[in-house]
């Protein structure tokens, strides 16, 4: 997994469940075990590094070595100009079904495995849902999307992993 350093002010939004709780990651380590993300670091002093989230490029690189370091993806890919979205902050959204589905499903039923199927609808070329409640819980998927690209990258990103 990837080590915390303290949070942003942000952080209390964050699930209790959300391995991202309790900071954010550090961005040094994590490029050691993903080399792709090195290109993207940017030096905040001693022993710290950030990343520009404006530069589309740096995002996508980062999420790909969250999802690979701390979701255990094999590979994750998307085109340019489709949405990036922060693995940190979709993953509350696992969190927050798994809370719902604790709440209301019928009774003998599982609340993890590939019984439990959700749908995505406007999966996206990122397939971010699917692919976490997949690592998370082993949940199965049936995604939906109207652009062709989008349907492309979600089908292979979910081939992949």
């Amino acid at each position: 997994g990837t080590a915390a350093v303290p949070r942003n002010p942000n952080g209390e939004s964050m699930h209790v469940r959300n391995i991202y709780k309790e900071g954010n990651p550090d961005f040094g380590a994590l490029a050691e075990r993903q080399p792709d993300l090195k290109p993207f670091l940017k030096k905040r002093g001693k022993g710290r590094f950030g990343i520009d989230f404006t530069k589309w490029d740096a995002t996508k690189a980062l999420n790909r070595a969250l999802l690979m370091d701390d979701f255990g993806l094999v590979a994750w890919d998307i085109p340019k100009g489709q949405l990036c979205p922060p693995v940190a902050n979709r993953a509350n959204y696992i969190h927050w079904l798994e809370d719902l589905l604790r709440l209301s499903r019928p009774s003998g039923l599982a609340e993890t495995g590939a019984e439990v199927c959700g749908i995505d609808i406007g999966v996206g070329a990122n397939c971010i849902y699917p692919l976490l409640g997949s690592s998370v819980n082993g949940w199965s998927f049936v995604g939906s999307d109207i652009t062709d690209v989008a349907l492309r990258c979600a089908a292979a990103n979910a081939a992949a992993n």
